[in-house]
């Protein structure tokens, strides 16, 4: 009885949209079923504290017998996707099951197993999104909207778009944007009159950033970025677990990259703690005293700004970096800046992961975002098969296209 149970749980189709404040809503409203389908669509999406709480509802009969088995099943597949209180659960359940408990216990990892589709850890780049050697031959740059400009307001617009064999840009599809809708129409009206070399036809993605430089203002307007992240209460309820706060965050530390201010060296050892803007004031005016580098690289230097390190080019070392104030890390970058080379400069601040854009949109995504899904959809290969069994329209559109490319190429 209990295989056969275990079997139906795991091959129920689901029509709802899962998410993880919803989930946690059913629960706590006693709505059992609910919850236990929310949980078990998060699943598979490897959502940690899902599996966890699912474990918890087998141990304690809600909605359903007691079922020791399941728990302990559970509690060691949160325990493989970093739940820090499971694993000691796991192995204190699994050690009370008698023999022929124990066998069920492995088949039933087993099956959670096969069920998940997301694998433990960040989203990687496991499905190529175009040809790395295809770049526009014809770019036109969007215009600032005049809106933004009255508002003093700098963003980015991320797509993803097919190309078609004539080389035109088709299908575009926004996958993310800040300020929402603010840069959309320009960034589309620029991208729809870009073109490709013909007979190359691919799936690819270009962001465009929105950057204001008005001269003796710093890039960042710190008290607008204060006021977003916390008197809105946006850190509070990102960490809460709100997949929707969670994909706004996202989007606001990918403006703050985008803005070219501060490189983040995010190191997943450090505590998720709440971001202190105060390492964002003030920004240095830092400068080369050199024009060309063969490629982006990290340095360190000394409290003189003299280059100590260089992890990509160690002809760098001994050259000079102007208005340094203490030593620390910059991150350099060739640029083309009116046909003339320059060195474009950013300190580099090594942060936890409270200021990845790309681990918020992972727990975004993991809780059930589907904005955030089909972002990391565009590029992580996992990710798309998830949406393509969950008949995502966009995602089959995508494979359409893709598919009708390759044909063609």
């Amino acid at each position: 009885m209990l295989k056969r149970f275990a079997f139906l749980l795991l091959c129920c189709s689901f029509t709802l949209r899962a998410d993880w404040n919803q989930a946690l809503l059913a629960y706590e409203q006693q709505d059992y079923n609910t919850a236990r389908l929310h949980f078990t669509e998060l699943v598979e999406v490897g959502n940690a504290n899902a599996m966890f709480s699912l474990a918890a509802m087998y141990f304690n009969g809600e909605g359903q017998d007691t079922d020791k088995v399941q728990a302990a099943a559970l509690f060691k597949l949160a325990a493989d996707y970093g739940h820090a209180e499971a694993t000691a659960l796991a192995a204190q359940l699994s050690a009370t099951l008698q023999p022929a408990e124990q066998i069920s216990y492995a088949q039933m990892v087993q099956q959670w197993q096969q069920q998940v589709m997301i694998p433990a850890g960040p989203a990687v780049l496991t499905r190529s999104s175009a040809d790395p050697a295809a770049q526009p031959i014809h770019r036109v740059e969007p215009r600032y909207p005049v809106e933004a400009a009255r508002r003093g307001q700098s963003g980015y617009v991320k797509m993803h778009y097919r190309v078609d064999e004539q080389g035109r840009v088709t299908d575009i599809t926004v996958l993310d944007a800040y300020p929402q809708q603010l840069f959309v129409k320009e960034a589309l009206k620029a991208l729809q009159n870009w073109r490709y070399g013909k007979g190359n036809p691919q799936l690819t993605i270009a962001e465009l950033s929105f950057t204001l430089e008005i001269r003796g203002e710093a890039r960042l307007n710190i008290p607008r970025l204060e006021q977003a992240l916390f008197q809105s209460k946006l850190w509070d309820l990102a960490v809460a677990g709100s997949a929707e706060h969670q994909l706004i965050l996202s989007q606001l530390l990918r403006h703050l990259v985008t803005q070219g201010a501060h490189h983040f060296i995010i190191d997943p050892t450090l505590p998720l703690t709440a971001p202190d803007l105060n390492l964002l004031q003030p920004e240095l005016t830092v400068k080369a005293d050199f024009t060309n580098i063969a490629q982006q690289t990290l340095v360190t230097v000394d409290p003189s700004g003299v280059i100590t390190t260089a992890e990509a080019d160690p002809a760098l070392i001994g050259k000079q970096l102007s208005g340094v104030k203490t030593a620390g890390q910059f991150l350099l970058e060739p640029r083309i800046v009116n046909t003339k080379a320059e060195v474009f400069v950013q300190p580099a601040l090594t942060v936890s992961r409270a200021w990845s854009a790309d681990y918020w949109l992972e727990q975004a995504a993991r809780n059930g975002q589907i904005d955030a899904q089909r972002n990391l959809a565009a590029t992580d290969q996992h990710w798309l098969n998830y949406l393509l069994a969950k008949q995502d329209p966009v995602a089959i559109s995508w494979q359409a296209t893709g598919l009708l490319a390759q044909h063609n190429h």
